[in-house]
């Protein structure tokens, strides 16, 4: 057991905040989330799931798909054409 503060200090967590405050810094960051392009955080929720469950190659294996997954989407394009055009990007999931 240890104190929130040294789960910060450990970078098991990313912040810390007062318990007041939980719920508001729980929803400021499900907003910066939910900009985020979806099929992107899916896979990302998928291969750390399920990754962390498994060996070394399996792992590698299940991250290369869903890379290859979220590389194929209109949202990686859009993406990195908003980052061409300096812009912000319009993400629809697909």
């Amino acid at each position: 057991m240890f104190t929130a503060e040294r789960a910060l200090q450990l970078q098991i967590v990313n912040k810390v905040v007062p318990s007041d405050e939980v719920l508001s810094a729980a929803k400021e960051w499900a907003e910066k989330l939910a900009e985020k392009p979806q099929v992107a955080l899916r896979m990302l929720k998928l291969a750390v799931n399920t990754g962390a469950n498994v060996d070394l190659e399996s792992g590698l294996t299940i991250e290369q798909s869903c890379f290859g997954n979220a590389f194929v989407t209109e949202d990686r394009k859009e993406g990195l054409s908003a980052f061409v055009e300096k812009r912000k990007p319009n993400f629809v999931g697909r």
